[in-house]
């Protein structure tokens, strides 16, 4: 326990979420940008550029969330087998 104990964690740490945060950032770029190309009054137009950007959020939280989450059970299962 203690300092040992954080620092072990890192990995496992870093392991999840950098996966996590590459995704949802790719897929919220991705889905804005080809939205903007489909309707591009939405840029000039703050009610349509809002609505962009909360579909373009669902859509790269819901990508992350599936990649992430064979990562988040295994780091579950750890602390399982660690009590």
């Amino acid at each position: 326990e203690g300092i040992g104990s954080l620092l072990n964690a890192i990995p496992v740490f870093l392991a999840r979420n950098i996966p996590y945060a590459m995704v949802k950032f790719l897929v919220f770029d991705l889905s804005t940008e080809k939205l903007y190309e489909q309707f591009p009054a939405a840029q000039e137009e703050l009610n349509l550029s809002l609505l962009v950007s909360l579909v373009g959020g669902i859509l790269g939280g819901t990508a992350a969330a599936i990649i992430s989450n064979p990562a988040d059970t295994v780091v579950s299962e750890l602390k399982k087998a660690k009590s």
